[in-house]
Parts: C-alpha cells; sequence; structure tokens
C-alpha cells in the first residue's frame, strides 16, 4: 500500500489546497490485521478530538499504524471489509506467525514455545 499524507492549511490560507507530504509505502505482507474506531494511541490525542470515531480505521504493522479516516462510516466499513478481504488472501499465502517473528527466522517467538508445549502435551503418556 503507498500513501502521501495529506495536511490541510489553516483556515485564514487563500489556497484551500492541502499540502502533500513525502510518498510512503508498505507491503500488504507486512500489514497485520485492521482496527475499527480510534483504537490507536495517535487516534486518541487531543489533536484528533474532533475526528469522529465512525469515520476512523488503523492498519496496523509491527512498526506501528497507519491511521485512515473516511468520508462517512459506510465508506469506511467498505474499505474496512475490502482490507480484511485482501489481508486474509495475502496472509493464506504466507506463514501468518511470519508477520509478528519478522524478518529473521533465527528470534525465539511465543508461537514457538506454544507449539512447542502442544506438541509436549500431545506427546505425554496417557494422550492417543
Amino acid at each position: 500500500i503507498t500513501w502521501r499524507t495529506e495536511t490541510r492549511k489553516s483556515k485564514k490560507s487563500t489556497d484551500n489546497k492541502p499540502k502533500m507530504g513525502k510518498l510512503h509505502q508498505v507491503p500488504l505482507s507486512h500489514i497485520m490485521y485492521v482496527d475499527v474506531g480510534k483504537q490507536t494511541t495517535a487516534l486518541r490525542r487531543v489533536e484528533n478530538a474532533g475526528v469522529a470515531e465512525d469515520l476512523c480505521f488503523s492498519l496496523l504493522t509491527k512498526e506501528g499504524s497507519l491511521d485512515l479516516e473516511a468520508n462517512s462510516p459506510r465508506e469506511r466499513d467498505a474499505l474496512v471489509s475490502c482490507f480484511s478481504l485482501v489481508l486474509d488472501e495475502v496472509h493464506a499465502q504466507h506463514n501468518w506467525r511470519d508477520i509478528y517473528r519478522g524478518p529473521s527466522s533465527d528470534m525465539p517467538s511465543s508461537f514457538d514455545d506454544f507449539e512447542q508445549q502442544q506438541q509436549k502435551d500431545n506427546n505425554a503418556p496417557g494422550n492417543v
């Protein structure tokens, strides 16, 4: 996904065009999930108090979030549904645990501990 930050100019400015920030990019495979509403720290800040909860959603990555505001609740819900469907497809093509582990498979993960404990439990005497 690729985006530019858009900054609205002050009301005193005669130019109504928003100021465009630098280009950012995050591969879809790095997006863990979609959060609905004002769930992130950035969206809960005082300066965002005027942003309606039912217009917000966030794309969460291991590094942070991309917080977005839709034009209407219906548009927000449609975008959340579409991103969720696309992410389901993207994650089905990869081991979803790799998103949490990051680029190094040498890094231990709590998922590894969980899987090892499950294997021990399944191999314990009395389990068939």
